[in-house]
């Protein structure tokens, strides 16, 4: 009887951990909407990261929806993957190593006008970053 109780506690407890994780995840972007080919350029960037803000820069090319290019941070650059930019907004991925970890990370955010401001998730937690283009 123990035993089962056990069992039932993690069943629930990992029922719960699925569905704060399924809510935590924002609906992807609609790839539809129109492009927002002004996000295009190189922006400074400040990443608000738990050891204090942190300067970098990313760099975006944007070809209809599909974005590309780095992001420069921490001494270390990281390629934008699966980019998109439209006028709703941008997102992308990257493969960061953090503390000697590996991770992946989303990076999703607005342009208004030459500011964005975005949010890196990653399994850590978010880190907020602006930034202004040059």
């Amino acid at each position: 009887a123990v035993e089962a109780y056990f069992e039932e506690k993690k069943r629930i407890a990992e029922e719960k951990a699925a569905a704060d994780a399924a809510a935590n995840v924002e609906p992807a972007l609609d790839e539809s909407a129109a492009p927002d080919t002004e996000l295009a350029g190189i922006y400074d960037a400040l990443i608000a990261t738990p050891m204090g803000k942190q300067r970098g820069e990313m760099k975006f090319q944007v070809e209809g929806t599909k974005l590309t290019g780095t992001m420069d941070f921490m001494g270390r650059t990281y390629q934008v993957e699966n980019g998109v930019a439209t006028v709703e907004g941008f997102s992308y991925e990257i493969n960061a190593k953090v503390m000697l970890r590996k991770m992946h990370a989303t990076i999703r955010g607005t342009r208004t006008g030459d500011a964005i401001e975005a949010k890196l998730t990653a399994p850590m937690g978010s880190i907020p970053i602006t930034g202004t283009k040059k």
